[in-house]
């Protein structure tokens, strides 16, 4: 985990406090009867895998869910036991390494199958593993008919113990007629390959299928185990959902203006020489760019005329709800195209925009490099992981340091 370096000037701070919360507002609505699986793939959406996964498993969560085998191995290397669903496919020569983490593995086809049951029998001892059930999103995953004919012959197997049966929704987050209807459609195909199983005597411990949108909208959907990533980071999957948790935002992108400079009326500025307008301008220069994830936009058709509406809109008064830079607390106007490391922001109105002020940036949480350092807050307050077993505060004179600049 990188260590926070007072002289950085960009970092993201991630208070683990809100995490906790919401991880408890979700348990509070989902019951006791009901398991959660947190979702950290993809470096926990951006705030640090390793970290939020101890910490949560230290609050009682009882699954992660993960990705890829690497995620689930930095993971274990950080000292959490908790039990690790892998959602993707594995290759054979990854099975190796999941078995010696501890790893629990998804079962997309028979030869999957096949292969755990050999690797069992090969070390003489019991492994677990889930079944993935496709039902209608068309990524991974076996068909209803074949999911009930392997879990029916792994039953046999002393060794392979299948502890999960699950499948994927596709379009939980949606509110049309027709997407709920094909929602449900999608709860009733896992729902007949179960019922199927448990007439021939098999029972899987453990059935889900809910994600953070269906934990809101589908609650007979809930099952034994939920699984919910967007919601524990502060985020309500898509608009027009229920509002039943009080969610916190754990998330704060923030950097100090490296530059200030002024430039003439009618001036360019940056790549594409945009213009800045009539006025002379005041511009400060914010160490985040496009390599940051700071308004990293796919090159394309749609999104150059994205960007157009954008820039008509904003020529006659439109503002974002949320800027995308605040200086001094102040929002920020970005001038020109961001480089990789780099933008430029208007700070023409803000006096107190200095070398050094701070500033907030809106980033993507999965979209920002992992280059820029995270910070992590308890009780407001910055502290380190250091070892596997425990946890060492920042030392005395770099808490003074973050003191003073915030005070300046």
């Amino acid at each position: 985990m990188p260590h926070l370096d007072s002289c950085a000037p960009r970092w993201a701070e991630v208070d683990l406090d809100a995490i906790v919360h919401n991880f408890r507002e979700i348990k509070r609505l989902v019951g006791p009867q009901v398991a959660v699986m947190a979702v950290v793939k993809a470096d926990a959406y951006g705030l640090g895998a390793a970290v939020v996964a101890r910490e949560l498993a230290l609050t009682g969560v009882e699954w992660l869910g993960v990705t890829t085998l690497e995620e689930g191995i930095e993971i274990r290397e950080a000292g959490v036991e908790t039990p690790i669903l892998l959602f993707a496919p594995l290759l054979p020569f990854q099975i190796g390494r999941a078995v010696d983490y501890h790893l629990t593995p998804t079962i997309h086809t028979e030869a999957e199958g096949v292969m755990l049951a050999r690797t069992a029998h090969l070390l003489g001892r019991p492994l677990r593993a889930q079944l993935k059930v496709e039902t209608g999103m068309h990524r991974t995953g076996l068909s209803p008919g074949e999911a009930a004919m392997l879990a029916i012959a792994l039953a046999q197997d002393p060794l392979l113990r299948i502890s999960g049966i699950y499948t994927h929704l596709a379009a939980a987050m949606s509110r049309q007629n027709d997407d709920r209807a094909y929602t449900l459609q999608q709860y009733r195909k896992l729902m007949q390959v179960i019922d199927s199983l448990s007439s021939r005597g098999v029972m899987i411990p453990l059935r889900h299928i809910s994600n953070s949108a269906a934990v809101l909208a589908y609650p007979e959907l809930r099952l034994d185990l939920v699984r919910v990533g967007t919601l524990l980071y502060g985020q309500y999957p898509a608009p027009g959902l229920p509002r039943l948790l009080d969610l916190k935002d754990p998330w704060k992108v923030r950097a100090r203006v490296l530059q200030v400079q002024e430039l003439a009326g009618g001036g360019r500025i940056g790549y594409g020489r945009a213009r800045t307008g009539r006025r002379r301008t005041r511009v400060a220069v914010v160490p985040l760019g496009f390599a940051d994830g700071f308004r990293m936009e796919p090159a394309s058709a749609q999104a150059g005329l994205r960007g157009l509406v954008k820039r008509w809109l904003q020529r006659r008064g439109w503002r974002r709800a949320v800027p995308e830079v605040r200086v001094a607390g102040r929002p920020a106007p970005v001038l020109g195209r961001p480089a990789m490391q780099l933008t430029m922001v208007d700070v023409t109105d803000i006096a107190e925009a200095q070398v050094g002020s701070l500033c907030e940036l809106a980033i993507r949480r999965t979209s920002l490099g992992r280059s820029v350092p995270r910070v992590y807050l308890r009780q407001g307050r910055p502290w380190r992981a250091r070892t596997l077993l425990g946890e060492e505060p920042l030392t005395g004179k770099e808490l003074q340091l973050l003191a003073e600049e915030e005070r300046s």
